[in-house]
């Protein structure tokens, strides 16, 4: 499985220099291999946690911030009772963001559907579910209201 690394090197005036890595993830969808570029460069994704906490109306998927396509996507995992996983995606331009040990929303419940040991950085097993992902925020956020 390939994934982005981050490198720290050395630059020729001697400071440290961080480069990104990007290699493809490669996942195996039943007897098909899919190749997925996921781009985690793009921190702006990360603004549709924003957009669930104030909007009431919310479409979903959400309206991706870096494409403009209404394809990104949020999933959260709670490990400890107000601290866990948070990933957003776009499954449009590939845009992600993964945070750990983040501070989850009080309304937020893991799904039954989702596999935590299936879960990486990138969002390659939550891509799979992704319709099942979405009805999930869907029904918390209208419980919520």
């Amino acid at each position: 499985m390939w994934q982005k690394y981050y490198v720290e090197g050395k630059s020729l005036d001697g400071g440290s220099v961080m480069e990104f890595l990007t290699l493809e993830v490669n996942m195996e969808v039943g007897n098909m291999e899919e190749s997925i570029k996921w781009d985690d460069s793009r921190y702006e994704i990360m603004d549709i946690i924003e957009v669930i906490e104030d909007n009431k109306e919310l479409q979903i998927p959400i309206k991706c911030p870096i494409c403009n396509t209404n394809n990104a996507h949020i999933y959260m995992y709670r490990f400890e009772i107000v601290r866990g996983t948070i990933w957003t995606w776009c499954s449009n331009c590939k845009s992600c963001t993964h945070g750990s040990r983040m501070k989850l929303p009080e309304w937020w419940e893991n799904a039954d559907f989702i596999d935590n040991s299936e879960l990486t950085s990138h969002p390659i097993f939550l891509e799979r579910k992704v319709k099942m992902v979405d009805k999930h925020l869907r029904q918390l956020l209208e419980k919520r209201i």
